[in-house]
């Protein structure tokens, strides 16, 4: 049984790097559509110009999505509707991608559920890969304190 997922989400402060970024897109097959209005960071391997150099046909920034309010009040997005038409009818996954760590308060899972609503599609948020810590076994936030 494969995975009918074809819309994730990704948020780039949870730990994601660049590479990791490109092989998860490379993995599934997918398109990264660059939610942001402004695609611009403070690390700089996350500006538009480097996320190119990096995806190649694989980034798509797709402005109409941002939030105008990005620096605060409701989320508002600037232009939606072509945007949606497009990744709902692409023929590969999608990943949307932000800034924003925690999906609950970003605009990227109001774009998500615009495509479940609108498409029926189904979404993931996705979280980097955690490295396993040499010897096994919990790490040490779940391991009881005695």
């Amino acid at each position: 049984m494969g995975d009918t997922i074809k819309l994730y989400t990704v948020g780039y402060i949870a730990g994601w790097t660049p590479a990791a970024l490109l092989e998860k897109a490379k993995d599934l097959g997918a398109i990264v559509y660059d939610s942001r209005i402004r695609p611009y960071s403070r690390q700089p391997e996350w500006n538009q110009k480097a996320l190119q150099s990096l995806l190649g046909s694989r980034y798509v920034h797709a402005d109409g999505l941002g939030n105008v309010n990005y620096k605060g009040g409701p989320i508002k997005l600037q232009n939606p509707a072509p945007w949606i038409e497009r990744i709902a009818t692409s023929i590969h996954p999608v990943i949307l991608l932000c800034a924003c760590g925690n999906p609950s308060v970003c605009h990227r899972t109001v774009i998500a559920d615009m495509l479940k609503q609108q498409h029926g599609m189904e979404y993931r948020h996705l979280f980097p890969e955690r490295k396993r810590v040499s010897g096994g076994g919990a790490p040490p936030s779940q391991l009881k304190l005695f």
